[in-house]
This record gives C-alpha cells, sequence and structure tokens, in this order.
C-alpha cells in the first residue's frame, strides 16, 4: 500500500527576503468571446512590479513577435493579440513564480451581410428614336 504526501515548501536563507506573488485578474474577465480580425488584450495585476510573468498558450510559452506583444506596464503584464484568428482560441496562462490566472479565448467568425441596393438606371433614349 503508498501512501502519496502533498505539500508546499518555501526554501529561505537567512541572507534573503521570501516574497510570495500573486496574481489576480477579475473573474468576468477570464473567458473573452472576439470576432476574428478584432484584436484580443488579455492582462493580469500581479502584486510584485519586478516579477518575472510567463505567458502561455495551452502548454506552448508564448514570445512576443509580429502579430502578438507581451507588455510590461508597472504591476500589470499584457498580452495582445493584433488581429484575432480561429488558431487564436483556447487556453491561456498568465504565471509567476506563486500563482497562475488562466483565461478561456474564444475566435468567433462573423460574417457580414451586405445589402447592395440596386437602382435601375433609364436608358437614353436611341438617335433612331429622336429622329422618327
Amino acid at each position: 500500500m503508498s501512501s502519496v504526501f502533498l505539500a508546499i515548501f518555501t526554501c529561505a536563507s537567512r541572507f534573503s527576503s521570501v516574497y510570495t506573488i500573486t496574481a489576480s485578474v477579475p473573474e468576468d474577465m477570464r473567458t473573452k468571446q472576439i470576432e476574428a480580425g478584432c484584436p484580443v488584450v488579455l492582462q493580469c495585476v500581479v502584486s510584485d512590479p519586478d516579477a518575472c510573468v510567463y505567458w502561455y498558450k495551452e502548454e506552448m510559452q508564448l514570445t512576443s513577435n509580429s502579430g502578438l506583444e507581451i507588455l510590461s506596464d508597472g504591476n500589470t503584464r499584457t498580452l495582445i493579440i493584433q488581429s484575432a484568428e480561429l488558431h487564436h482560441s483556447g487556453l491561456y496562462r498568465c504565471t509567476t513564480q506563486d500563482d497562475v490566472i488562466e483565461f478561456q479565448v474564444e475566435i468567433k467568425v462573423v460574417f457580414c451581410e451586405t445589402t447592395v441596393e440596386l437602382s435601375c438606371i433609364p436608358q437614353a433614349s436611341s438617335t433612331r428614336d429622336t429622329l422618327l
């Protein structure tokens, strides 16, 4: 018979301080439905302005590249997808050493219905009609 023990350990030396860094996001901001082509902005606020934050989509760590920006401003960390496409749908995570915030992003394709108004253009009378 085997036993499983779960524990959280924090290590600290005599010469350093130990900090717990927390991240927060209002619950209603964690699920986003975005129309294709629109920007996606995900933000989390950390307790320490110097905290390292990593962004993940599913299990892949994200880095800034064309179309994707990762910003840090004070205690706020922001992930921006410039123009959402279907493949951007998924589970995103803002992680610190002590906390994880998850966002569910769903990209919707919206087809715009275009109304075309047609009008009749009167035909010009031909010269034959005017001569008769």
